[in-house]
């Protein structure tokens, strides 16, 4: 259950068939058994402030997740899934017991890829083979703060590049991307 608190109403989870698009300054609050927020084509968040308490992903989409901006609080299995994941943007807290932020192959015709161009991200992973930042693709990191408090922090199919931003992995500065699933072997 859950309220959304600019109409008052209870909200279990939010699903679309379409684009979902969120933007002005209320806040909306779900506890969910299941996804809390999901689009079966694109998901972009504005603004806003979001409390995700679920046992499913926080916020996840098919084809493209965009974040510009807005307060975002997700405690769940997996925080943020899509194909293609950009982060321009907002403020960003997850505990998560699987990945933190996911980009898995979705779409027909998208290639997972995850890029973080701004914002402030915190993640805290739980224990276990969970990776912080999993894309099955490409990760680019070109701004932005992102503090991770993880086993594994990075996992990535295809290249990756920290070209800017401030990226702490347990307490210590990084000046490069490593993948975690070196570490797994």
């Amino acid at each position: 259950r859950s309220r959304d608190t600019t109409t008052g109403e209870e909200v279990k989870a939010i699903t679309s068939e379409g684009d979902l698009i969120f933007k002005g300054d209320g806040s909306l609050y779900i506890t969910s058994d299941d996804t809390a927020i999901k689009s079966k084509t694109n998901l972009t968040v504005e603004s806003g402030t979001f409390t995700l308490l679920t046992d499913g992903d926080g916020l996840r989409s098919n084809e493209t997740l965009t974040i510009n901006g807005g307060n975002i609080t997700i405690n769940s299995k997996e925080g943020i899934e899509s194909t293609q994941v950009t982060i321009n943007n907002g403020t960003i807290n997850i505990l998560s017991v699987d990945d933190g932020i996911n980009a898995s192959n979705k779409s027909d015709t998208k290639e997972p890829f995850i890029e973080i161009n701004g914002g402030n991200i915190e993640i805290q992973m739980g224990p276990g083979d969970t990776d912080a930042i999993d894309s099955n693709g490409d990760l680019t990191i070109n701004g932005g703060k992102i503090v991770i408090n993880a086993t594994f922090a990075f996992d990535f199919a295809g290249k990756a590049e920290l070209n800017g931003g401030e990226v702490y992995v347990n307490r210590e500065k990084i000046s490069e991307i490593t993948n975690s699933m070196d570490e797994k072997r």
